[in-house]
């Protein structure tokens, strides 16, 4: 599923049982950039978000958590916050995190910015009960605030070995012609292994994940994603070389033994 396909699925997606279930439709959830595909949104795209969310006088929620993660040097991304479109300010909301970026998962940190006042006063009520300890709190102002270390040393860092990890996982793909989606960001790949499943289920899609994780490699079902489609799954690659090698290989052989076991 290509990110046009995905982004009219967005705009166009009504809830299956909307009748029954009874249900309002009060925001739109950007995840930019977006997990699972590692694709980055256009300024165009997001401006057809904020037009699609004034006509049915929704809020957008942008989470923005991969940002720092754009290991492509010819991809570069606007925030939500930066395009100028056809939306009440009231009604545009930005979240970011600490986990992703900067690779701190255990850490449950983050940021969010909006100018609605409602929103503000409800999370200054609620904020004495999730709030950090101080000593967190003072190691983040601490990163944060170290800019030479995060333009110089953290975030190119991060983004070499980003896109080192994702080259020698999508050359190995590509090489035993397993489809994938081009990716720019993120810590992952999303891979197409519809043609390993024996029917197109959801319940062979999971069956193929238990198989793999039998050979020592676990990747995420599309379906946990919500994905329409049965056979699509999630590879990470934000790992030691030497050890995403060896589990893209275990993939690769997994899925051979079951395509020659279909085949004899």
């Amino acid at each position: 599923m290509c990110s046009k396909q995905l982004l009219i699925y967005i705009l166009s997606r009504e809830c299956p049982t909307r009748d029954s279930c009874n249900l309002t439709v009060r925001g739109l959830l950007l995840c930019n950039p977006n997990n699972p595909l590692g694709i980055v949104y256009s300024e165009k795209q997001i401006l057809e978000c904020m037009e699609f969310a004034e006509r049915h006088s929704l809020h957008i929620i942008s989470d923005e958590i991969y940002m720092l993660s754009i290991f492509k040097e010819d991809v570069s991304m606007k925030s939500a916050l930066a395009v100028k479109g056809p939306i009440n300010p009231d009604c545009l909301h930005i979240v970011w995190g600490f986990s992703k970026d900067f690779g701190l998962s255990g850490i449950r940190a983050g940021a969010l910015y909006t100018r609605n006042q409602d929103i503000v006063a409800a999370l200054r009520n609620i904020a004495p009960f999730y709030s950090i300890a101080l000593y967190l709190q003072a190691m983040l102002e601490n990163l944060v605030n170290d800019y030479d270390w995060l333009d110089d040393v953290l975030i190119p860092t991060n983004h070499k070995r980003l896109l080192e990890c994702h080259n020698v996982v999508t050359e190995v793909l590509e090489r035993n012609d397993i489809p994938v989606v081009p990716g720019c960001s993120g810590l992952f790949v999303w891979i197409d292994l519809r043609k390993y499943l024996y029917p197109q289920t959801f319940e062979e899609e999971k069956r193929l994940a238990d198989i793999l994780l039998e050979n020592g490699v676990y990747i995420n079902a599309g379906r946990v994603f919500s994905c329409g489609e049965p056979g699509w799954y999630r590879v990470v690659v934000a790992s030691d070389l030497a050890m995403i090698k060896i589990g893209i290989e275990r993939v690769v052989n997994t899925l051979k033994k079951l395509k020659d076991k279909q085949t004899s």
